[in-house]
């Protein structure tokens, strides 16, 4: 127990960079977000939905993402792909007499979910069609991203945000 706990605190923290930033837009009523994959503006008022959620992706990776449904029929996704391996690899070396269970408990300790808990998705099977996608670099540009939407979404408060 004593090596997995050391395991698990060698393992890198992802922090958020200075590079991200939130600003009031200009306009109060857009939501903003320039990322260097791209650009999306959504009017906060023809919001339907935001959520926040993770699955497995072909048994290798772990995506966490966040959508937004609107009005019309196109859903934007922002998401971070973490290679299901890094978990498991950096937990378990060594360790495979503690093995699954063990895994579990810490995954869900360290990124809140256990790939027990996520839904199991396969390409190209599970694709989405009319999605607008962003990849970041990172589970925290993901969480960031969704506190500033979700807060300006609530609030009506049109807002940038930007990982450039």
């Amino acid at each position: 127990m004593k090596t997995l706990l050391a395991l698990l605190l060698s393992l890198p923290l992802v922090a958020q960079t200075s590079d991200d930033s939130e600003s009031s837009s200009s306009n109060r009523l857009f939501w903003k977000a320039n990322l260097p994959g791209g650009d999306y503006m959504v009017k906060l008022t023809s919001i339907t939905s935001v959520s926040n959620h993770a699955y497995i992706l072909d048994g290798a990776v772990v995506v966490t993402e966040v959508t937004i449904d609107t009005l019309g029929t196109t859903t934007a996704r922002f998401y971070a792909l973490t290679p299901l391996a890094d978990y498991k690899n950096q937990i378990t070396n060594g360790l495979l007499t503690e093995g699954i269970n063990e895994v579990n408990s810490l995954q869900k300790e360290f990124t809140g979910v256990s790939s027990t808990d996520l839904a199991q998705k396969n390409y190209p099977t599970t694709t989405h069609a009319k999605t607008v996608e962003y990849q970041l670099s990172s589970l925290n540009k993901v969480k960031a991203l969704y506190r500033s939407i979700s807060s300006s979404w609530e609030k009506l408060d049109g807002k940038t945000y930007s990982t450039q």
